[in-house]
Formats: structure tokens, sequence, C-alpha cells
């Protein structure tokens, strides 16, 4: 992987990293005060919807470095990166299952999204978006003696 590629890589890992710090206080109130705020729901709403897109992005940063065809749909992309031994296939199981699919409620059917599950899936989200980011961390870590790593 070029300079250039790990650079940008890595600045959307400190966004990811900076966007989970903003997240993060709205999702440690209780459920009862985020409910009755609707602000901190939207709030908690974009910022996940960016954290997904995110790391959708990266996806395809690193999808298209491994000289692969580009990922076909959002899901497609955590699937790749999943292959090529970047994530765990837990983590990329949770973005595919959950995250993906909250992210296209929100952006394309807004109205019928159930508060609850979108604040108890984005505090879990905060916790997922951290393993994300240190595992694409690992992957572009110059790789040890003999190993072979993403450089």
């Amino acid at each position: 992987m070029g300079t250039q590629e790990k650079a940008l890589i890595r600045e959307k890992l400190t966004r990811l990293a900076e966007y989970v710090e903003e997240l993060s206080p709205y999702v440690k109130q209780t459920y009862s005060r985020y409910a009755g705020r609707k602000s901190d729901q939207r709030i908690v709403e974009r910022l996940a919807q960016i954290i997904v897109e995110t790391a959708i992005d990266t996806n395809d940063l690193l999808i298209a470095d491994a000289r692969e065809a580009p990922a076909a749909h959002a899901r497609a992309s955590f699937q790749q990166v999943r292959d090529l031994g970047i994530l765990p296939a837990t983590l990329a199981e949770r973005f595919i299952d959950r995250y993906v699919r909250m992210r296209n409620l929100i952006v394309h059917e807004y109205d019928r999204l159930d508060s609850q599950i979108v604040f108890h899936s984005s505090q879990r989200l905060i916790k997922d978006t951290s393993a994300y980011v240190a595992a694409v961390t690992r992957f572009l870590s110059p790789a040890p003696k003999g190993g072979k790593r993403g450089s």
C-alpha cells in the first residue's frame, strides 16, 4: 500500500474516532432523557449515518488498494474487507446486519425509525467503530519480521 493511500485511510480513521467522540455523550444519557429530546435523536441519527458511511468509504479504499473489484453495495464492502482478512467476521457481520441496515432506515425510511433501537444500536456502534478503527490500524501497521500486513 502506498503512502498516499495509507494517509487517506488514516484520515478516515481519525474522522471515525472524532465522530465516536461526538456521539458518545448523546448515548450515555438515559433513554428516557434521549427520547424526550428530538434534537438529540436527530444528532444521534446523523452521527450514526456519518460513521457508517465513513466506514464504507474506508472499505472502498481498502478494496481498491487490494486491486479487488469494487463492492456492489455497502454490505458487500464489509464482506470484502472481511474476506481480505482486515476485519474479524463477527465485527463485519454486525456492520452488515445492524449498522448498514440502520443507516438505510435513517436515510430512506426516516419516519419509521424506532428511537429505542437507534439509541441502543448507537451505543453498540461506538464500541464496534472503535474495534473497526483498531482492526484497520493493525492492518496498516508495518508487518512483523517475516509476517505480512498492509505495507
